[in-house]
């Protein structure tokens, strides 16, 4: 990997991990359902995956996941965060590499699958099977901040990747 890349990295890593403190701060709403977030850093790892490829974006969702749980979170934040970080980045390396998918469908299966990877471990932990019931929610969350991430790497990968030629 060469310094410039290295760097780009790291570069996207702060931007997530910003997204990520960004939305720590967000009040929850009286009319929002407890645990669902827009996943803002999930716009930074995206946009690595298209911009360089799988390894890095596993780079850069791995570094963020780290030190956002040692800034502000804790043990349980990181397993819930690494086990829809892992469903989510798996399921949009996947189907990134199809022709013809565009960057909206891979972040709405990628916000999908992020919610289920954390109902998954939470049914394991919790072991009840009312939190079934939950699915349909964050499946109708996980379309619709999945939705804004893609637009936003939709609209801003063209220029970013116009920097990174300079």
């Amino acid at each position: 990997m060469t310094v410039k890349k290295t760097a780009y990295i790291g570069i996207m890593a702060s931007i997530a991990l910003c997204l990520s403190y960004l939305e720590s701060l967000l009040p929850s709403l009286p009319f929002m359902v407890p645990g669902i977030k827009l996943g803002l850093a999930n716009f930074a790892v995206l946009l690595t995956l298209y911009v360089f490829g799988v390894k890095e974006a596993v780079y850069v969702n791995v570094i963020r996941m780290i030190i956002a749980a040692l800034l502000f979170g804790n043990f349980y934040s990181f397993l819930f965060s690494l086990c829809g970080a892992v469903v989510s980045l798996l399921l949009e390396a996947l189907i990134y590499k199809c022709k013809g998918v565009n960057e909206l469908f891979v972040s709405v299966v990628g916000g999908i699958g992020h919610n289920i990877g954390q109902l998954l471990f939470c049914l394991l932990i919790v072991q009840h099977v009312v939190l079934v019931d939950y699915f349909v929610i964050l499946t109708a969350s996980g379309f619709v901040t999945g939705l804004l991430n893609g637009f936003l790497v939709k609209i801003l990968r063209p220029r970013i990747e116009k920097v990174l030629k300079k």
